[in-house]
């Protein structure tokens, strides 16, 4: 009796790895392909998209622009034999490549053209080459059955690459129904993972294997919860849009970058940004053409980017040539500054700026250290303490994604300390004219200046004071002295 039961486990245990090599023979790896110039708009909109909140969309695109992978299914119609993966998995290809892992061997085929796909439906057909000779899965004419026992195949990542994977469940809900979904799902508890997208969901039969479904996503924050297409979309799919060719123009379509976009974002009030974030969304460039779209998307002047941008004719935006920006934005910036008068003169400036594009303006906290002669002669250094405001301009110039920024500022200042004690510094008249480096940072601006500062100082007298070559009395009166001073100053802001 034993002998007889362990010949049964073997036979059958012999029988299940035939069937998992024969669906070896139809089930592939699937991935796209991309030309270097629509990786880098991939990798730009990805890099705005960050920028402004948009972490799904964004490492979706990520994702396409360093390759990845998903998997398919090899499917017979009327029309010709096919692979049917997830259209998220062949996302804005017009290519592929597809590849069947065998036992011995993997078969490869490059350039597979994306024929048609449907955002709606998640699905999508690629033409398999008359070389191809895999044997094609039949579609299950019949819905699916709570409980019924089901195996899911596909090619999910490890290691960093995609590995073969069969598991088995049993359906949890045969009609599952997502908010914002136009088409019902399947439920299932066979383990899936990133890159089992595409792959069939299917059931065992005495003949073989039937497609119950196509595996499209995960739910991460439950256990064993894989979400399949059911074979009545799919049939759908392939009598309404099998024939249809597939729009490839959408990163075609979309005249602008991703700093342009972003710009409208920074400039577009509260309740629009929070329209466009609600928004339910195919696709993750889904989001540039709705902003597009939007009757609250403010006018800007699309910004060159490295790559340069198109301007479609179905664009309401117009191209800025040049260096200079004209949309350079408003941004608040904390600065800290520190001015040498090329000797022991010295001060130290924390200011609040605000820059909208070619006025600043802001508040500023100086500490003043003097030179100052006592009446033995000695030198010491007096400190003094002021206040005051900042007023200038500046002019924004494009170094690709950073600017070079030269300002001219004025900051006059009171200083009260020097009317109560020994510094005699009663306030001053800054001129300031140099260079801001300006560094993106995310959302945020690293900025290191260079300036050249000439400083009318006011003194209580001037008895007191040691001058030189950078540091002159201009006039001396019974009660107060002005002095010109020659200064260096370098400063470090953050903007936002």
């Amino acid at each position: 009796m034993k002998k007889a039961s362990l010949f049964l486990f073997v036979a059958l245990l012999a029988t299940s790895m035939v069937h998992a090599y024969d669906l070896r023979e139809s089930v592939c790896i699937v991935e796209a392909q991309y030309s270097a110039e629509e990786e880098a708009q991939l990798g730009d909109f990805a890099l705005w998209l960050s920028r402004k909140g948009f972490m799904s969309e964004s490492r979706t695109l990520s994702a396409y622009k360093n390759g990845s992978t998903g998997s398919g299914v090899v499917i017979a119609s009327d029309k010709g034999r096919y692979i049917l993966t997830n259209r998220h998995v062949v996302g804005y290809a017009k290519d592929v490549n597809i590849s069947f892992v065998l036992r011995d061997t993997t078969l490869r085929f490059e350039h597979c053209q994306v024929l048609a796909a449907s955002q709606d439906a998640d699905l999508a057909l690629v033409r398999l080459p008359d070389t191809c000779a895999q044997p094609a899965l039949l579609l299950a004419a019949s819905a699916p059955e709570d409980g019924q026992d089901i195996v899911a195949a596909g090619f999910p990542g490890l290691g960093g690459k995609p590995s073969w994977q069969i598991t088995k469940g049993a359906v949890s809900n045969s009609y599952l129904q997502i908010d914002h979904q136009k088409h019902p799902f399947v439920q299932h508890t066979a383990p899936i993972d990133p890159g089992s997208s595409g792959g069939p969901l299917l059931i065992q039969t005495d003949t073989g294997y039937l497609v119950l479904g196509i595996n499209t996503m995960k739910a991460f924050w439950r256990d064993n919860v894989g979400i399949a297409i059911p074979t009545t979309t799919i049939h759908s799919f392939i009598a309404e849009d099998g024939s249809a060719p597939i729009d490839h123009a959408m990163l075609e379509e979309i005249a602008i970058n991703g700093e342009t976009w972003a710009k409208m974002v920074d400039k577009m009030d509260e309740a629009c940004v929070d329209s466009l974030k609600k928004m339910n969304i195919e696709m993750p460039l889904d989001i540039i053409k709705h902003t597009l779209e939007l009757a609250c998307t403010p006018e800007v002047q699309i910004v060159a980017g490295k790559n340069g941008s198109s301007t479609g004719s179905n664009s309401k935006h117009n191209a800025k040539s040049g260096v200079y920006d004209a949309n350079f934005g408003n941004y608040l910036y904390v600065r800290a500054e520190y001015i040498n008068a090329f000797g022991r003169n010295q001060q130290i400036n924390l200011a609040w700026e605000n820059n909208r594009q070619v006025f600043v303006y802001g508040l500023g906290l100086s500490l003043m250290l003097d030179e100052l002669r006592q009446t033995d002669q000695t030198i010491q250094l007096s400190p003094g303490f002021g206040i005051g405001f900042h007023l200038g301009a500046q002019v924004p110039l494009h170094m690709g994604k950073h600017y070079a920024i030269p300002r001219f500022v004025v900051a006059p200042y009171i200083a009260p300390m020097g009317f109560i004690n020994s510094s005699k510094h009663v306030g001053g008249i800054p001129f300031s004219v140099g260079n801001d480096f300006a560094f993106s940072a995310g959302d945020y601006l690293i900025c290191v200046g260079v300036h050249y500062v000439y400083d009318l100082s006011f003194y209580q007298g001037t008895s007191l004071l040691i001058t030189n070559n950078n540091r002159k009395i201009l006039s001396n009166g019974d009660f107060a002295a002005l002095v010109g001073t020659n200064n260096l100053s370098i400063s470090l802001a953050f903007g936002w």
